[in-house]
């Protein structure tokens, strides 16, 4: 690896904008490895949940490479959850996962801006430095606006309203969030019994940020002017015709030829999903491309 990857170092003297990641993970260490390469920081925070049901290699595999960064920079914050659950697509686990990292994250570091929640299989879709400077122009975050009217899913189950009757709202799982605004998400009652009434929903990971960010400030924001509500923290690619690599589960696994359009995008910040039984070179080549850009 010593003989592809640049010499020279990444890190930055002068992070002015520190960061937190909140990693949920469960197989391919190599692209976990991978996002660490291109992206960490000692002055930035990491938390990693790896999945319950992850078999003993890729635990094992995880381990050594948090102890790696731990011992040649013991001043980062650099964790993970101890008590980590079974996560499954669709799932409340899913929304779960990502907040037990981010509770960890509010606890170890009082230091980071915004946290943010990749997951295992993606990578940063622009060097961080860039990444930072954008960031830095959404103090309080992103969240995305959300949609509303829907089509829910059908069951046999009744369900109740929400709480509140509060219009339920779809975005992104993917979100950045300031210190303020995760107070609200995990501290706030309202909040606490939404997250709650979401745990036998499908997809809640989708409807949970979007929906309650509503409410930060008692609901004055106006949806269309607010930062908040701006912005792309990650790039997916659903049911592509043109994906290159495959589609799995209607999101495109990036194959090698996908890398030139792939790097076109200047709106969103990490994408998603790189996987080494599609294509093992296209995160390997992307890697190379945010090292030497």
């Amino acid at each position: 690896m010593s003989g592809v990857f640049p010499r020279k170092s990444r890190l930055s003297d002068n992070n002015s904008f520190p960061l937190a990641f909140a990693i949920s993970a469960h197989f391919q260490v190599g692209i976990l490895e991978l996002f660490f390469a291109t992206s960490f920081d000692p002055q930035d925070s990491y938390c990693i949940h790896l999945d319950a049901k992850a078999d003993e290699k890729v635990t094992k595999a995880v381990n050594q490479m948090v102890k790696c960064y731990q011992w040649k920079h013991p001043k980062a914050t650099i964790i993970t959850v101890d008590d980590p659950i079974s996560v499954f697509w669709g799932h409340f686990s899913v929304l779960e996962a990502d907040l037990k990292c981010m509770q960890l994250l509010r606890t170890r570091n009082a230091h980071w801006n915004l946290v943010i929640n990749p997951a295992g299989t993606e990578l940063p879709l622009k060097p961080m430095p860039e990444i930072r400077r954008h960031l830095e122009k959404f103090p309080n975050g992103i969240v995305g606006t959300g949609v509303v009217h829907m089509k829910l899913m059908q069951t046999n189950k009744i369900k109740e309203s929400p709480p509140g009757n509060i219009v339920l709202r779809k975005g992104a799982k993917n979100v950045a969030l300031s210190r303020v605004v995760l107070d609200f998400f995990l501290d706030d009652p309202f909040s606490k019994l939404f997250l709650d009434w979401l745990r036998d929903a499908a997809i809640p990971d989708e409807h949970f940020y979007s929906t309650i960010i509503t409410l930060l400030n008692n609901g004055t924001q106006d949806l269309d002017t607010v930062s908040l509500y701006k912005g792309c923290v990650r790039l997916s690619w659903w049911a592509d015709n043109n994906c290159k690599g495959k589609n799995v589960r209607e999101v495109c696994n990036f194959g090698l030829e996908d890398l030139p359009r792939l790097h076109q995008n200047e709106y969103c910040l990490f994408a998603n999903k790189f996987n080494l039984d599609v294509d093992p070179i296209a995160p390997m080549e992307h890697a190379l491309y945010l090292l030497n850009k």
